[in-house]
C-alpha cells in the first residue's frame, strides 16, 4: 500500500470498533479505493481530509468491510456432496453413539441463506432416511442487521432462483415477489451474533459446546490476514466433531489444504475432514 493509504487506515483504526490489522491489506486497498470512488476523491490524501471534515466517515468505512452477499446453494457441487455421499455415512455413525440429532454449524451466515440451504438437505435426507434423526443449525454472523433479516427468513424471487422447484414448494410461502421460509425449517434454525475473530468463546453460545457433525464457513477467509485465516482454521477444527465434514468455498480450497489440521475429502468440492481421520480410514469421493 501507499504511505498515504497506510495513513488512513491507520486513521480508522483508531475508532476502536474493529480490529483492522485482522483484514488482509488487498481487501482493505479495494475497499478504500472504492469508498474514494463513491466520493469522487482522487487519493488517499484528500480521502485523510474528508475524515477530518466528516467523523461519521470513519463508521461507514467499516461498515463497507461487512460482507453480507449470499446465496441459496451457493456451492452446487458441495450441497450434492453433503446429501448423496457424506450424510449417508454421518447418519449411521450418529445412530451408532446413541445420539438423535445432526448438529451444524454455518459460520458467517450473512442473510441465512446458507443455513437454510443446509436445512432444506438436512430435513430431505433425514425424512427420507426415516432413521428418526433430527438436525439443529447454529447460524452465527457478526452483523447484527443480516441476523434480523436471517430470522425473518424472507427472500426476493431473485433471490431463492437457485432452489429446485421441489424444495420452492416445500419450504416456501408467500406471494408478490416475496417468500418466506416455513416456520417448521426455521425452528431447526438457531441466530445469534458471533465473531470467529475477537469472540472468546470458540462457537456460539447456543450451541453450548460445539461439537459439530457440519460446519460451513464459505467466502469468510479470504478477507482476513494470513495468520487470521489460519487462527480462525484452528477454532472450526476444534469444534468439528472426529468424523465430521468441514465446508468451504472453492476459492478458499487451497487455504484450508495448505493449514494443516484438515484432509481433503473429494475432488470435485471443497470438503474436508481431520486429518488424522483421513490419514485412518482414506478418502471418498474421488
Amino acid at each position: 500500500m501507499i504511505a498515504a493509504s497506510q495513513t488512513v487506515l491507520r486513521e480508522l483504526g483508531k475508532t476502536g470498533q474493529r480490529d483492522l490489522s485482522a483484514y488482509d491489506e488487498t481487501f482493505l486497498e479495494k475497499s478504500l479505493e472504492k469508498r474514494l470512488a463513491h466520493l469522487a476523491l482522487p487519493g488517499a490524501a484528500e480521502y485523510l481530509k474528508f475524515l477530518e471534515a466528516n467523523p461519521g466517515e470513519k463508521e461507514v468505512f467499516l461498515d463497507s468491510l461487512i460482507v453480507t452477499y449470499s446465496e441459496f446453494f451457493r456451492e452446487p457441487f458441495t450441497f450434492a456432496f453433503l446429501e448423496k455421499l457424506a450424510l449417508h455415512q454421518l447418519i449411521p455413525n450418529i445412530q451408532r453413539a446413541g445420539r438423535k440429532e445432526i448438529r451444524a454449524w454455518s459460520a458467517g451466515c450473512a442473510a441465512g441463506q446458507e443455513a437454510y440451504s443446509l436445512a432444506m438437505v438436512l430435513d430431505e435426507v433425514s425424512t427420507a432416511s426415516e432413521s428418526g434423526i433430527t438436525y439443529r443449525i447454529f447460524a452465527s454472523d457478526h452483523c447484527k442487521t443480516v441476523l434480523e433479516a436471517a430470522c425473518a427468513g424472507s427472500y426476493e424471487m431473485h433471490a431463492i432462483q437457485n432452489l429446485r422447484l421441489s424444495q420452492f414448494q416445500a419450504y416456501l410461502t408467500g406471494d408478490h415477489g416475496q417468500f418466506i421460509i416455513i416456520p417448521r425449517l426455521r425452528e431447526h434454525v438457531d441466530f445469534s451474533f458471533h465473531d470467529l475473530v475477537e469472540d472468546a468463546a470458540f462457537c456460539p453460545p447456543a450451541s453450548i459446546y460445539g461439537d459439530f457433525d457440519l460446519i460451513f464457513c464459505s467466502n469468510l477467509l479470504m478477507y482476513y490476514r494470513t495468520e487470521v485465516r489460519q487462527f480462525i482454521l484452528n477454532r472450526l477444527a476444534g469444534c468439528l466433531s472426529p468424523e465430521g465434514y468441514f465446508f468451504c468455498s472453492e476459492a478458499e480450497r487451497a487455504w484450508v489444504k495448505q493449514a494443516g489440521g484438515f484432509a481433503e475429502v473429494t475432488s470435485f468440492a471443497p470438503v474436508f475432514q481431520h486429518s488424522s481421520l483421513r490419514r485412518n480410514t482414506g478418502g471418498i469421493g474421488r
